[in-house]
């Protein structure tokens, strides 16, 4: 989970804009903190976590974890699958649950091309 913080100052909201402008940029580039300032306003930010990111992406091969005991899994239990969507909120796939907040789910088909008829969640799924 990733936070944050950000404080702008300007005198007019163009000011505003450009210096949320500025420090959005700065975030997205990867900055993890920093400042600046002129005549016309100031802003600094600071981040805090991590991003996170699904471990595994549209296209590849992955299988029910071993460890993983769930008895409606057995039609493809020991087939290679194929990650067909990543979804990390229900923004990206109605069937998210909230709770699993920064898991990702994936849809998944075998290598034939057959959707196997449910979406598996990244601690139920291990790379082939």
């Amino acid at each position: 989970m990733m936070k944050v913080t950000v404080e702008l100052n300007g005198k007019t909201m163009g000011d505003i804009e450009n210096a949320f402008d500025e420090a959005k940029r700065k975030v997205l580039e990867g900055y993890k903190n920093g400042f600046d300032s002129n005549d016309s306003g100031s802003y600094s930010f600071e981040v805090d976590g991590e991003e996170e990111v699904p471990k595994f992406d549209v296209g590849d091969s992955v299988k029910v974890a071993s460890d993983n005991d769930n008895d409606g899994y057995d039609d493809f239990r020991d087939k290679t699958l194929i990650v067909t969507h990543v979804a990390t909120s229900t923004d990206e796939h109605p069937g998210y649950d909230e709770s699993m907040e920064g898991i990702a789910l994936y849809d998944l088909e075998t290598e034939d091309g057959e959707e196997i008829g449910c979406s598996l969640y990244e601690y139920e799924l291990e790379e082939t």
